[in-house]
């Protein structure tokens, strides 16, 4: 399904193909090594840490990009309230999976998400548990993502930045319109589609 499609281009799964023997075999997926992927999910899964632990983590704690400063930012872009922006800067470590909303879990998620700078970000249904507004903001901030190259990045290093590719694994219908292109998944495989031919 579209879960495994996201799962095989973020390099989480091996594709795996029947030899002569019916025996399974890896496939011979290559994933670049050079390229950082990342696969979100719609259920944000939080460690035993602070909130910005939480949302720094895979960044190294030197690097630019894991700057509570940046991170704050990126959770505003994504219309974060402020009672939870609060937690960035407590260093008390919550339950976090009852401190908030689903809603809230899900755009900590994807902050989470950007916060990491991965070249391709495979989106297991980003826009779940959100209502239309919020839907909005995050396909622009996803797509201020692949535009700008990275998220809260100086303009004089735009050209310097790889570029940045989302897959998004969703039916929603704005998700849709966001799209550079449309790939319906099915039993017969892959193919391109238009929007006016999804029904």
């Amino acid at each position: 399904g579209k879960s495994t499609l996201l799962k095989l281009i973020a390099g989480t799964l091996l594709a795996e193909v029947d030899d002569s023997r019916g025996d399974a075999a890896p496939a011979g997926v290559f994933v670049p090594v050079h390229l950082r992927m990342l696969h979100d999910m719609s259920d944000c899964i939080f460690v035993n840490g602070t909130l910005l632990q939480n949302l720094t983590l895979g960044v190294n704690p030197e690097d630019a990009d894991a700057r509570c400063e940046r991170v704050q930012s990126i959770c505003m872009k994504l219309g974060l309230e402020s009672d939870v922006l609060h937690y960035l800067h407590v260093s008390k470590i919550l339950h976090w999976g009852s401190t908030f909303s689903r809603s809230q879990l899900r755009l900590l998620g994807l902050a989470r998400s950007l916060v990491y700078n991965p070249e391709v970000l495979c989106c297991d249904r980003p826009l779940v548990a959100l209502n239309k507004d919020a839907c909005r903001v995050v396909l622009d901030v996803l797509r201020e993502f692949v535009e700008k190259r990275g998220i809260d990045h100086s303009a004089d290093t735009h050209s310097l930045r790889r570029p940045r590719t989302v897959v998004v694994a969703d039916s929603n219908r704005t998700c849709m319109q966001y799209a550079d292109q449309l790939i319906s998944v099915s039993d017969t495989g892959l193919c391109q589609v238009r929007i006016h031919d999804v029904e």
